[in-house]
């Protein structure tokens, strides 16, 4: 079940504590004014009731939703926590999201893009890793069953997930892995696969897309950026797709020239 009880903390302490994967979430006190106050009040100190100690995992992801009003992170014991603005501005904690068994190496949420995205849409939260991909309906605080993308099955990676972006407004989702394919899923059938590439010699890192100019990026350890050609992703293209398998996002670019892995990549706002 979901936990939504816990400290409140200012965002500038969440982001300082997820930087330090050696320091305990316990207060919105940063450590060097933890060990002040102790040191000054060792004989008086008391602790409080609602005490919590919330682990952060190593180079754990993070990612807001798309309003900023939630952010989620990953525990080194690969439960996933999400914390809520109130009102005067202090996350709180909201959810605590259990069922994975391994690292969490990236997160997103629904970027209800489309007018009408329902309410579970807009609380839903994406997590890949070396299991696949995890879909939670944070508000229930649970994982749907039936919406698991996992490794090594029918459909699923071979390697980890490294990283996830969406396409074509909500409709789109992209994974991209260390078995060096990214694959797109349609998120309007049950995350049926939509389209698989393994044009990359390597791990693929990082997957974008422009909204705008509905181009893909996607790069990673051969060092290549390929820019693809988008369009058929559009809701107006699966039946077409169904029909024809040669239906496909199209290469326009491959940049070479990197001598190692290309980690980060990003379109400006034209997209051009």
């Amino acid at each position: 079940d979901a936990s939504r009880s816990g400290p409140a903390l200012p965002l500038h302490t969440i982001a300082t504590i997820l930087g330090r994967p050696s320091y305990e979430l316990m207060s919105g006190a940063s450590p060097e004014r933890e060990a002040s106050e102790a040191s000054a009040n060792e004989s008086h100190r008391t602790l409080n009731n609602s005490f919590r100690v919330i682990s952060v995992q190593r180079d754990s992801p993070i990612s807001f939703s798309p309003d900023g009003n939630r952010l989620a992170f990953a525990g080194s014991n690969h439960i996933i926590q999400v914390f809520e603005r109130r009102k005067d501005g202090l996350f709180t904690e909201y959810a605590s999201l259990l069922g994975m068994n391994d690292s969490v190496i990236v997160l997103t949420f629904h970027p209800y893009i489309a007018a009408q995205a329902s309410d579970r849409s807009k609380s839903r939260l994406y997590a890949g890793g070396i299991e696949g991909i995890f879909i939670w309906d944070i508000d229930q605080g649970r994982c749907h069953p039936t919406m698991k993308i996992l490794n090594w099955t029918s459909g699923g990676h071979e390697g980890q997930v490294e990283c996830l972006c969406w396409a074509a407004g909500d409709t789109s989702l992209v994974s991209g892995s260390k078995d060096s394919s990214f694959k797109i899923w349609d998120a309007t059938n049950k995350f049926a696969l939509l389209e698989e590439n393994d044009d990359h010699k390597s791990s693929v890192l990082v997957v974008a897309y422009h909204e705008a100019t509905q181009l893909l990026a996607s790069t990673g350890r051969d060092s290549q950026i390929k820019v693809w050609d988008a369009r058929s992703l559009q809701p107006t293209m699966r039946s077409k797709r169904r029909e024809d398998s040669s239906v496909r996002i199209a290469l326009k670019h491959n940049f070479e020239g990197h001598r190692g892995d290309v980690t980060s990549i990003g379109f400006s706002d034209s997209g051009g």
